[in-house]
This record gives C-alpha cells, structure tokens and sequence, in this order.
C-alpha cells in the first residue's frame, strides 16, 4: 500500500512539475510573484518558494537589473522611455535548469504598467490576471533572462518589480530545488530630461480611436513606428511616421505604440474600440 502511495504521489508531483516547467501565467493562468493581488495560498502570496523551498543541495539568489539605451544600470525611470531588464540567478550546488516570473506595479494603485516587449531567447510574456508577466518559456539552462520594458506615463510615480524563480536539479520533482522571491522599486525621474526631448509635445488621438490614429507634436522627421501587442508581439512597422496612421484592421483592444527618432524612442498605449 505504502508503495502504491509513494508511485502515486510521484507521478502527481511529475505532472504538476512539467505543467509549471513552462510558466505559471502561460500554462495555469497564475501570477506567482508575491506580488499585491497575485495567487495566495492559505492566505499568503504563493511563489516559487511555496514548492520549490531552499534545499540543503540547490540555492540561488535573484537579482534585477535596470539598464538604459547606453547599457547603464539606472534606480529611475524616465516616463515612457525604454529599458532593459534582466533578472539573474547566483546558484550554489548543481542546478541543470532556471525559472522565474516576474510583474510591474505602479505602488500608488496597485495596477500593471504592461511595458514588456521584445523577449529573450529563453523568456516569453503571458497574460494572467489581467496582468503582463514576462517568465521562462520552458525549463532554461541559461540563468539569466531579459526583456525591454517601457516606463509608464507622466505622473505614474513608483513603480515596483515582484519577481521569483528557482533553480532546479533537473529530477522532474519540487525537492532538492533552490528558490528566491525578491522586489525592486524604482522611482519616476523629476528632473528635466524629459522636456528636454523631442517627444515634449507629442500627441496621440483619438485614445480609445475606432482605428485612425493622429500623430501631432513631433519635431522630427524621420521619426518611425512600430505596434505592439500586450504579449510583445509585433505586429506594424513603418519607416516613416504619418500625421495619421491607419490601424483599421486590428481588433478591438489595447496595444503599444513605439516611436522612434533620431535621439530616443517612446513607447505609448493605444486602445482600439469600436
């Protein structure tokens, strides 16, 4: 009996193991960060840790990185510029395989900023909640994963990263696993590098728009443009930038709008609704 038990117990724990291994938002619909609003258990945030708790064979320490255009680790933000962000594993022991989540919260609301876009090789973004996550894409070997991330409007303020992950020994099992769960806060620049671009007078309209999108305040001719959807999947691009751009065709939605100009780009939501 004992041992009917103990091969039941390790098939079930197989099968949860390869239905997380890739991503909790992608593959259970669940935000595991700790962060505000996300999946509790028994009352408290469920994470990485809740399973895969610090072993005696595999720990691992997580960290975020924030880097700018010109590759340099930054503790503010710039409203609506975009940045790099790289979450990493320091590991002890012998881990074969790395996970993570991760999620960006304005503190003074609790709600998602949804900036990012453009994954590494080794990282998808989900949706899960209403929220944008970005999070391993399968069990990855590499202990480093990465995406851009644009900085939300003027006058969001704080914003906060909850990420978590493991590091794992690769036995289709949730022991002998190292976890970390960590934050990052980062506050909104007040200094006056933003009036001091050529986006200062940018205007987007209508925003809801039923499709025709009109482009005014832009100092700069060259400027182009790409749209994204909330999974960062691109999905326009133009070389040139029209006082009035067509998006007719996409279905009703939010999306983001990336321009690009010789010094910088900003990234802003649109909404289609009609």
């Amino acid at each position: 009996m004992n041992r009917i038990f103990t091969i039941g117990f390790l098939i079930v724990s197989a099968v949860f193991w390869m239905a997380n291994a890739d991503g909790r938002a992608a593959g259970q619909n669940a935000g595991n960060t700790g962060a505000p609003g996300d999946e509790v258990l028994a009352g408290v945030p469920r994470t990485c840790q809740t399973c895969h708790s610090t072993s005696s064979e595999v720990t691992t320490t997580m960290s975020l990185s924030i880097e700018n255009d010109s590759g340099d680790e930054v503790s503010m933000y710039i409203p609506g510029q975009v940045y790099r962000v790289r979450i990493s594993h320091a590991a002890a022991g012998s881990p074969s395989e790395y996970g993570f989540q991760m999620v960006a919260l304005i503190d003074s609301d609790e709600s998602d900023v949804a900036g990012f876009s453009n994954p590494s090789a080794n990282t998808q973004i989900a949706l899960a909640n209403s929220r944008q996550y970005i999070e391993q894409n399968g069990p990855s070997t590499e202990s480093i994963f990465e995406a851009d991330w644009t900085a939300p409007a003027q006058g969001s303020g704080n914003v906060t990263f909850y990420f978590s992950g493991n590091a794992v020994d690769g036995n289709n099992m949730n022991s002998g696993d190292g976890a970390d769960t960590g934050f990052t806060t980062v506050e909104e620049s007040t200094t006056s590098d933003l009036s001091q671009t050529n986006f200062q007078d940018l205007q987007i309209f209508p925003n809801p728009s039923k499709g025709l999108i009109n482009i005014s305040g832009l100092d700069d001719a060259d400027a182009s443009y790409e749209i994204f959807n909330l999974l960062g999947s691109k999905l326009r691009s133009n070389a040139s930038l029209n006082q009035t751009i067509d998006l007719t065709t996409l279905s009703n939605g939010v999306y983001l709008m990336r321009i690009h100009s010789e010094k910088q780009s900003i990234t802003r939501k649109i909404q289609i609704s009609r």
